[in-house]
């Protein structure tokens, strides 16, 4: 018979150990609990209803609940990467986790950490670039989930602008050696459950603004929301334009515009953000690594693509 401490659970039985699983990782019961309530809600998601309600009659609860599990499983990936590879991650590990759940927060908590810590100018700006270069590898990845085959109509100009967004980083990177910036700690609260349910809430809501600034107001109203939505959060506004694509609500050429113009917003957003808060050296590495995205957005806005 196998001991408790064979079985790489808690040898006192009393839960309050830690079970221990492949590649060094362990359970700890605040993650046993976290694992059990993920898996409570993909078990609600099937209960709820698919009938559409509300104004336009674009909303559903279960597209809604979709959307809440999907923040979460990016929340738990992030965590279990910050696990299995340490309490102390690199500056770049940092970035790319960051990027999986907000680029804006980084490149906020970053700027400010090159007027606060002294030669991190360099390692600061890649961390920022990388963060948003993995935030808009979300945006075809999320409507490739809502809508794919509208997404196989749009691949290229999405090609176009994820080499764009390469082009920051790798020349950060190019410049010189790169170095641990901070000690980087799993959240406290990995799912993040109560940030996703408001993810859920931006979501109805600009799902119902959307189609209403597209009844109402026609293709500028729908181009105008986008910027606005963007300039925080791309998840809502590419999500919700995908479903609008998805139910044939919305012309191709059109939705594939909008979310570009989000993604335009976002990233002026944030370099009005590192103009405000990041010394000047990382200031002049950022806007040379934001260009290349920011001028093929205003390339792809153009011509009409699909």
């Amino acid at each position: 018979m196998r001991s408790d401490a064979d079985s790489g659970r808690d040898p006192k039985g009393d839960g309050e150990g830690t079970w221990k699983l492949p590649f060094g990782l362990g359970l700890t019961v605040q993650d046993r609990g976290v694992l059990w309530r993920y898996l409570l809600l993909l078990a609600a998601l099937p209960l709820l209803p698919t009938a559409t309600f509300g104004p336009y009659s674009v909303l559903s609860a279960r597209q809604i609940g979709w959307m809440v599990v999907l923040i979460v499983s990016v929340n738990l990936c992030g965590y279990l990467m910050l696990r299995l590879f340490g309490a102390r991650a690199g500056f770049l590990l940092a970035g790319l986790l960051g990027g999986l759940i907000s680029s804006t927060a980084v490149a906020i908590a970053y700027a400010r950490d090159t007027r606060t810590m002294t030669g991190v100018d360099r390692i600061a700006a890649l961390a920022i670039a990388a963060a948003t270069a993995v935030s808009l590898v979300r945006v075809p990845l999320e409507l490739f989930v809502v809508a794919r085959s509208q997404l196989l109509a749009l691949w290229l100009p999405f090609a176009l602008l994820f080499l764009a967004t390469l082009v920051g980083p790798t020349w950060l990177w190019l410049r010189g050696e790169v170095q641990d910036l901070q000690e980087v700690h799993p959240p406290k609260n990995p799912a993040q459950l109560g940030t996703a349910l408001l993810f859920g809430l931006l979501y109805a809501g600009v799902l119902v603004g959307s189609a209403a600034a597209k009844d109402r107001l026609g293709e500028g109203g729908l181009y105008a929301l986008a910027a606005v939505s963007g300039f925080t959060d791309l998840d809502a506004i590419t999500l919700s334009t995908g479903r609008l694509l998805a139910d044939g609500r919305l012309e191709l050429a059109v939705g594939c515009r909008a979310v570009i113009v989000a993604v335009l917003a976002n990233q002026l957003f944030k370099l009005a953000m590192i103009v405000a808060l990041a010394s000047p050296r990382a200031r002049r590495l950022l806007l040379v690594a934001f260009a290349p995205t920011v001028v093929a957005c205003g390339v792809l806005l153009v011509p009409r693509w699909g």
